[in-house]
Order: C-alpha cells, then structure tokens, then sequence
C-alpha cells in the first residue's frame, strides 16, 4: 500500500516525507468543483501551479503528483506546466469517455506517469472501453463525486453496495480509491493506493 499526501505546506509536506509517505499531490482542479462539491464536507484546495515548484524544491525521496482539471481549452497549457514544474505523475478528473483519456494520454505524451481518477457515472458503465485505451498507468476511484453524482445517501455505499469491489476486478492496473474532506489544521488527505 502506497499512501498520497495532499498539501502545499512545505513544512508539512517535508514532515510527512520524513514519515514515510510515498506522494505528494498538488491539486489545481476546481473546474466544476465547487457546484458538485460545495455543499458537503470537502475542499477546494486553492493549490496554484506555482505549488508545483514549491513542493518539488523540497521533495527528496516522494513523488510529485499533480491532479489537473478536467479536459478543458486550456489542458494542454496546464499540463505542460505541471510537467515542465517538475511533476512525476499527472492525474485526471471527472472524464466521462475514452475520448478523454486518449487526449489526456496524448497531451502528457510519456513525460509523466499517467493517473486516472474514475468518478463519474459515465466512467463507471464505460469502464471496460475507457481501461482498454493504451497509456494508463493507474487508476483511482474517486468515492466523493461518484457518490453525489450517482445520488448515494451514503458515502461509503459504493464500498458496502460492492462497487469498488466491481471496479478492482476491472481495472488490471495497480488502483486505488479515495475520499477527501476538510481537516481543521490543513489541507490534507490521505489515499490508498494498491499494487497488482
């Protein structure tokens, strides 16, 4: 198991490092974020691209990770820069199609680890199409959007329900899944992520 801080403080970020953990994300997406999310207990980080070079400055052994937007006009641009700042893996949200991922996989063109985060209704029923696209270097389940756009009262329904369990006998790639929430001290989370 692999374990994924999400934080732009530096001091906290070299902390957690020297506790062990494996990544570090930086999160840019807010595309929609707010009007899917803004209502229940999670955050929009704020992160900016500038974080990237914060974090990666004092990163020795993690791995930089970068969750961007989802596939908008400005992807490429924003992609771009998370590589050229130094991000080891790029993550991303909320696609619905294979369509997606191929441009994603294209626009990062090898110079990164490519990271999906599987969180749409759309995703879920496509998911043997979408996994089928060459490229993909691992895949999450994104708990908080798939619960609210799928209507769950209850978050961890997806696990009780057996839909995590459904994905993980599909996706082939090592996996993971995670939910945020808002923390009192910081911007903070952790994720699991499993090797096959």
């Amino acid at each position: 198991m692999e374990l994924i801080y999400i934080n732009n403080n530096t001091e906290l970020v070299q902390y957690a490092e020297a506790c062990g953990i494996d990544r570090v994300m930086i999160d840019l997406e807010y595309l929609g974020k707010r009007a899917r999310q803004g209502h229940v207990d999670t955050l929009v980080s704020g992160h900016t691209l500038n974080d990237i070079d914060k974090v990666r400055a004092v990163l020795y052994k993690a791995k930089l990770q970068v969750r961007v937007n989802p596939i908008h006009p400005g992807s490429k641009r924003e992609i771009a820069e998370a590589i050229s700042r130094g991000a080891d893996i790029i993550m991303l949200p909320m696609f619905k199609a294979r369509r997606e991922v191929e441009e994603f996989v294209s626009l990062v063109d090898g110079r990164a680890a490519v990271s999906l985060l599987l969180e749409t209704p759309q995703a879920l029923v496509r998911v043997d199409n979408i996994l089928s696209s060459d490229g993909i270097d691992e895949v999450y389940i994104g708990l908080n959007d798939l619960c609210l756009l799928m209507g769950l009262d209850f978050l961890f329904e997806l696990l009780s329900g057996g839909i995590v369990e459904y994905l993980a006998t599909k996706i082939t790639k090592p996996f993971g899944f995670v939910r945020t929430h808002k923390v009192r001290l910081a911007d903070c989370y952790i994720v699991k992520r499993f090797s096959r």
